[in-house]
């Protein structure tokens, strides 16, 4: 009897997941923050039914419209970043302003010898 309380309330958690994602509004502004135009709701027909291509647009749909996507991917970006995780091939930018050097920290330096310039 445990096993099958255990089922259903996964089973009750993941209806009420898919009902929220489907509530919920999409990001309006995923498509500039990626500047790409976001997949449209695919058009059911009965030949995208039988080759799949109507399930793959559904998967592309529901990946573009996903509520707060700007604020996940946003996210996803900062705590790879911090933890120097990154695609392989891929570019980096790195902020090295002569405000903070990239890290929010400049100690105070008494010795003169020590002083380093920052660029202008």
């Amino acid at each position: 009897m445990k096993y099958k309380a255990n089922i259903i309330v996964f089973l009750a958690a993941l209806a009420l997941l898919v009902a929220v994602v489907f509530i919920m509004p999409p990001d309006p502004g995923a498509g500039d923050f990626e500047n790409r135009a976001m997949s449209p709701m695919p058009q059911l027909s009965v030949s995208s039914f039988f080759d799949g291509s109507f399930f793959k647009g559904i998967d592309d749909y529901m990946s573009d419209a996903t509520a707060y996507r700007t604020s996940m991917l946003q996210f996803a970006s900062d705590f790879e970043r911090s933890f120097g995780i990154g695609v392989p091939g891929s570019a980096t930018l790195a902020d090295v302003s002569t405000e903070d050097l990239g890290l929010g920290i400049i100690p105070e330096v008494e010795d003169e010898d020590l002083l380093i310039e920052l660029p202008e």
